[in-house]
């Protein structure tokens, strides 16, 4: 049950993993690189940032804790840049975005490890299909209680961050018409979805050792939840967006979970939102990005997610100031005003090219552009 002791934070830290695709420098299609990847980190000094992800076509980096946006933002690109060095070593690119365009999932290779093992083993197939792409954004919380209940208040601000880092319209060639459909494939799995509505820390360990006695989960980490307590780290974290095409939407978007953790002390929780309007809610940002329509009250208020996302921006944009990430919030507002998230860059690079072998390229040259890389392949 060590895992399970929540650890104490006295200011809202931010913390984030950044799920990213290895990719062939001709074919673009994506690459099981991530083994000889690590072997060339191990003499960086960059090794405990960067490592394995479920199949070998798929690598993580992930920040130390930081207290303001612009650290955050400088960390990532600094170990952006070294992994792109070493990919490079292999004739691998790096790419953003929530799924890949084209590949097979049957073509996948779990990566080595006892975790990844039994994951395969449990899930099948699914497994293999899990080759998606993500970010983690973890925000400190002071004890148990208050991650539960941040938890629940997030959810509410779920669809803000699945429309604005949404860059997954394509799977297995097609356009799905979706811009965000890596969530339907988390959504197989049987422990993933909304955190039950626990309303406090001894109700979250009362409700997760049944699990554990049931057999259903061992560990936090097998609940693939939208928003989960992180104990060990002493974090509540927000698992929803897709992996952004470039840092500074990545580093963005945890200033503005920051400024929601910080103003929500303040509020009381949407009790009204039920499973049916989350589920609802969240499907609306996954399916039509920022022009989705969300239920925002108890009468059945709708509001588009563009619209209501700005409107909140301004209402916790005095707890952004105190935390110094008001400009990242401002750009956020700015990319809700404008409607154009990663899905609609990259049906609008499909347009232009016609083939989503240099889309994917496209793809991989602005995230490395975004870490002042200049050469993406």
């Amino acid at each position: 049950m060590s895992d399970l002791t929540f650890t104490h934070n006295d200011f809202p830290t931010m913390g984030v993993e950044l799920e990213l695709m290895l990719i062939d420098g001709q074919t673009a299609d994506l690459k099981p690189a991530a083994v000889r990847i690590l072997k060339e980190i191990a003499a960086t000094g960059l090794r405990e940032r960067i490592k394995l992800e479920i199949t070998e076509s798929m690598i993580e980096i992930n920040f130390s804790v930081h207290r303001r946006h612009e650290t955050l933002w400088a960390e990532l690109a600094q170990i952006g840049l070294g992994l792109v060095a070493a990919a490079r070593q292999h004739g691998t690119g790096v790419c953003a975005g929530g799924t890949h365009p084209f590949h097979r999932w049957q073509e996948r290779r779990l990566s080595p490890g006892e975790r990844f093992q039994a994951v395969g083993h449990m899930y099948g197939y699914l497994a293999k299909q899990f080759t998606v792409f993500g970010q983690h954004i973890h925000v400190g919380c002071r004890d148990g209680n208050e991650a539960v209940r941040v938890a629940q208040f997030l959810s509410l601000f779920v669809p803000h961050f699945i429309a604005a880092a949404a860059a997954s319209p394509f799977y297995r060639g097609v356009d799905t018409g979706f811009d965000s459909c890596r969530l339907n494939v988390v959504a197989a799995f049987p422990l993933s979805g909304r955190m039950p509505a626990l309303g406090s820390w001894d109700e979250f360990l009362s409700f997760f050792r049944r699990l554990q006695r049931l057999g259903i989960a061992a560990s936090i980490k097998d609940l693939y939840w939208d928003i989960r307590p992180k104990p060990e780290f002493g974090t509540v974290e927000l698992r929803v967006p897709d992996t952004p095409l470039d840092v500074q939407t990545a580093a963005d978007l945890a200033a503005y979970a920051q400024a929601l953790v910080q103003w929500c002390r303040t509020l009381d929780e949407p009790s009204w939102l039920d499973d049916y309007v989350y589920r609802y809610n969240r499907f609306q940002a996954a399916r039509f990005g920022f022009e989705g329509q969300i239920v925002i009250s108890s009468i059945g208020e709708r509001c588009p997610i563009a619209d209501h996302m700005q409107h909140t921006i301004g209402q916790c944009m005095a707890a952004a100031r105190e935390l110094e990430g008001d400009e990242a919030l401002r750009r956020l507002a700015q990319l809700a005003a404008s409607g154009r998230n990663g899905a609609e860059w990259l049906r609008e690079e499909l347009g232009r090219r016609a083939s989503l072998v240099p889309v994917i390229q496209a793809s991989s040259a602005r995230w490395c552009e975004s870490l002042q890389v200049t050469d993406a392949r």
